[in-house]
């Protein structure tokens, strides 16, 4: 009987928790995804856990729990969808919701939440998890997850590529064709995390659909460029980032104090090009690109 793996996870975007179901053997096959949708209290309550503030522990502990009965939830819809029983799951992997990443602090941490004891009580199924404390503990960012993944099955033994993954986060992975070159991969800067929360602050939307808001405002060159000078951009690879660097706050303060006058939309459009300016940049430093 072909070993079923369930993957599940919920990111930077805080949109929905999304579930996978694959094999392995002989080779990766696909038997079906799932998403829910985070409920919007949910949702908040995670938020305002991303960043210092009162009675933390309390309240972590609590959305803690009520995330993992989420992520059961989910699994259990994809099992019914494809109609497995959890008999015949080998183990599910869980990566949770990150709510604290600090990799620069003298002493560095990151923290996923999603209590994977009360997935595999729901479940009945084994859970794996808590992927990003031991590459920190090492030395490393904790973040992204995925080179491994990319190389095992995008690598190239006379191709160059460069593997970009779009969440609230950007991140993309370098697989030098060059057998004896290292595969790494690092955070490039923010995708859609900066432009979901302008959105939402403005139209109390969730996102921008099809970007299309986006779409009716023009860039705003200063505002780029000192968006562009914040210090994350300047880092050199291995590195990370989350909602501790870019959020609504950091983004307010350039309207607080200097660019007061940029309509909704231009802050829009410039955000969009913030992401797409970042990520070129990044792949034009692999050297794979011209």
């Amino acid at each position: 009987m072909d070993e079923i793996y369930l993957g599940l996870m919920s990111g930077t975007s805080l949109d929905a928790i999304d579930v996978v179901a694959v094999c392995f053997e002989p080779a990766l096959r696909l038997l079906g995804t799932h998403s829910l949708l985070l409920p919007s209290d949910i949702r908040q309550e995670v938020l305002t856990l991303t960043q210092p503030d009162s009675n933390e522990i309390e309240r972590l502990g609590r959305v803690d729990v009520l995330l993992g009965r989420l992520f059961a939830d989910c699994a259990n819809q994809l099992l019914h969808k494809l109609d497995l029983s959890a008999s015949q799951i080998t183990a599910i992997g869980s990566h949770g919701q990150t709510i604290r990443h600090r990799p620069y602090e003298q002493t560095p941490f990151t923290l996923q939440i999603t209590d994977p004891n009360v997935i595999a009580e729901q479940t009945g199924i084994t859970v794996v998890a808590d992927f990003r404390r031991r590459d920190v503990a090492a030395g490393g960012q904790g973040a992204p997850l995925v080179p491994a993944f990319h190389e095992a099955i995008l690598r190239h033994s006379s191709i160059n590529r460069v593997v970009l993954n779009l969440g609230g986060m950007a991140n993309i992975t370098v697989l030098p064709a060059d057998i004896t070159q290292a595969v790494y991969g690092y955070d490039t800067g923010p995708a859609n995390v900066l432009m979901d929360a302008w959105c939402h602050c403005i139209l109390e939307m969730p996102f921008d659909e099809n970007g299309k808001w986006a779409a009716s405002g023009d860039v705003n060159p200063e505002l780029l460029a000192d968006m562009l000078a914040h210090p994350f951009f300047a880092k050199k690879p291995p590195k990370s980032t989350g909602r501790e660097d870019f959020h609504i706050d950091w983004l307010r303060e350039f309207f607080d104090y200097k660019h007061t006058n940029v309509l909704a939309e231009d802050i829009q459009a410039t955000l969009l090009v913030l992401t797409a300016q970042s990520v070129a940049d990044a792949v034009l430093q692999t050297g794979f690109a011209t």
